[in-house]
């Protein structure tokens, strides 16, 4: 059986291979001659930038985060159960 956080990997995966794809599909098919003039190309750069910033985080999980929990780093997790209760305890402004 396969564990949530197994299948959500996965699907990400997909997703994000998916985002980058279809971006770099919209610069080569829709707007070859000039894609990064006008409001066309800055909403592009901004979909490209936040597809570089998920790649760049699914790569920490993946390779830091995953493994020192797989390894027994219980005291991440309990970092972040305190962190969490904290902010439970603390007024919003």
């Amino acid at each position: 059986m396969l564990l949530p956080l197994q299948v959500f990997s996965q699907w990400g995966t997909y997703a994000v291979a998916t985002l980058v794809a279809s971006g770099f599909a919209n610069i080569v098919f829709i707007r070859p001659a000039s894609p990064w003039y006008g409001i066309y190309g800055e909403v592009l750069a901004v979909k490209m930038a936040i597809a570089f910033a998920i790649i760049v985080f699914a790569c920490l999980n993946r390779w830091r985060v995953t493994p020192t929990l797989a390894s027994g780093g219980g005291v991440l997790g309990l970092s972040v159960i305190a962190i969490v209760g904290q902010l439970g305890l603390l007024p919003p402004r």
